[in-house]
């Protein structure tokens, strides 16, 4: 697999399947390329989703569709801006669009059933007990069946991942439920945020980082909710190691200079915060 021109070719030279859409600026390039963004249909059929993309009235598309089974299908140059982000931050960041590479997998989403009994179902498709993970989003309280994504489409996602971060060098990968301001639920708790953002990146799973506050005059709390106690108050541009994380929100430690500890810590939202570098 390899990049040129900003388009997905394999190792022979050939071109994978390459779908055009009306729905994103053809002249706008990337203002930087800050973000991977990991995104699901919430379609059974990757038809659907191509259909889709490829209609004006959709007003959106990623620049890659990834299925089930592990096929790649690439609808926007890696340079140019696509309509996946909508509205949403990230840090420093607003409207994402301009900031980032968005990939979409073939993946229902959240499941439904009859009053909470039979089986889980999505556009009237019915899935197995196995294809379901029972969980509760970060960004909602009651539990919910979400379908799983396969190792195809998963070993998929970390091969172009790794390529596009040797290509671009991103500084992090998230969910669309991390940028959005409208409460997006994708790519919800089936899909293992952390663990593929470690292959992408080259993370180790012990490894910490240094982050940077980009909210100003952030109140941090005793736990991880917003009416809990304060600990104090971490101003804009201060940096901070992450303790722990609980649904969107994280422990943090503040950092002082030649990367000492400091005795500030609390709980805070995750979204204000960029990954600067490794803490040594």
């Amino acid at each position: 697999m390899q990049i040129i021109n900003h388009l997905l070719y394999d190792d022979n030279g050939a071109p994978y399947r390459f779908v055009n859409s009306p729905n994103y600026p053809h002249n706008t390039r990337l203002t930087a390329c800050d973000y991977l963004i990991i995104h699901y249909t919430t379609g059974t059929n990757p038809s659907q989703t191509i259909n889709w993309f490829t209609s004006p009235k959709a007003m959106a598309v990623a620049h890659l569709l990834i299925t089930r089974q592990g096929e790649i299908i690439q609808f926007v140059p890696f340079n140019t801006v696509a309509w996946h982000a909508g509205n949403s931050q990230w840090a420093d960041r607003t409207s994402l669009n301009r900031y980032s590479i968005g990939i979409e997998l073939d993946n229902a989403g959240r499941l439904v059933r009859d009053r909470n009994q039979g089986p889980w179902k999505r556009l009237n498709i019915t899935f197995s007990d196995d294809q379901v993970l029972v969980a509760i989003h970060k960004l909602q309280t009651e539990p919910m069946g979400w379908e799983i994504y396969p190792q195809a489409q998963l070993d998929a996602l970390i091969q172009v991942g790794k390529l596009l971060k040797a290509m671009y060098n991103f500084i992090d990968v998230l969910g669309h439920d991390d940028v959005s301001l409208s409460g997006k639920l994708d790519p919800g708790p089936a899909f293992d945020t952390v663990g593929i953002r470690n292959e992408i990146m080259g993370f180790r799973p012990d490894q910490r980082f240094v982050f940077k506050n980009f909210a100003p005059g952030t109140v941090l709390r005793t736990a991880s909710r917003e009416r809990s106690d304060a600990t104090g108050s971490l101003p804009r541009g201060r940096e901070v190691a992450v303790i722990d994380t609980h649904r969107n929100w994280v422990q943090v430690q503040q950092v002082l200079p030649d990367n000492i500890l400091g005795s500030l810590t609390g709980w805070m939202l995750e979204r204000s915060l960029k990954r600067m570098r490794t803490l040594a």
